[in-house]
């Protein structure tokens, strides 16, 4: 999943930047697999990589028709574009079936909005055809995807710093871990 750069998002002092790193990374991820993109405006984005940003892109360097068959839109507000933080926590139960964990993102401690953000999960589950899964409701806590690491085993890392902090969840140290 990739939440698409635009006017409102943190990248707006850069976006033409912004817009050929995405543009890049839809190109290589659409190559080998299926891509999702959430957007405000999934028109103006699929006309972007259709058109190679308006001609920004080599035509070497353009996402293909076959590429773009990969691409799904879903059509949301969104805050910004860090879908790392704000997207699903997935699992897998023991029967290889996805759980699709929707915590709370705060804008990394409250320091940017992000209610839209904050909506993206729940409508991508009841709205959109594309996943599959179980829907986890996890949003009693705030976990952005950026501060947990996993090996996959059960063994996950994250900071005392970041999910203890008195502006993300007012729990002990104790019930974090749990």
């Amino acid at each position: 999943q990739l939440t698409w750069p635009h006017e409102e998002t943190d990248w707006a002092y850069m976006l033409d930047e912004a817009l050929i790193c995405y543009y890049n990374m839809a190109r290589e991820i659409s190559k080998r697999e299926k891509l999702l993109i959430v957007a405000p405006d999934t028109d103006l984005v699929r006309h972007q990589l259709e058109s190679g940003l308006d001609g920004k892109v080599k035509d070497s360097d353009r996402v293909t028709p076959d590429m773009m068959k990969n691409i799904s839109f879903f059509t949301c507000p969104t805050n910004d574009t860090w879908a790392r933080d704000h997207a699903f926590i997935t699992m897998l139960k023991e029967n290889g079936e996805p759980l699709l964990l929707d915590f709370c993102f705060n804008g990394w401690g409250m320091k940017y909005a992000a209610n839209y953000d904050n909506m993206i999960n729940s409508n991508l589950y009841y709205r959109c055809k594309t996943l599959t899964g179980e829907y986890v409701y996890q949003r009693n806590f705030i976990l952005e995807g950026g501060s947990i690491e996993s090996d996959g085993k059960g063994t996950l890392l994250t900071t005392e710093k970041c999910l203890l902090s008195y502006n993300r969840n007012e729990k002990t140290k104790e019930e974090t871990e749990q």
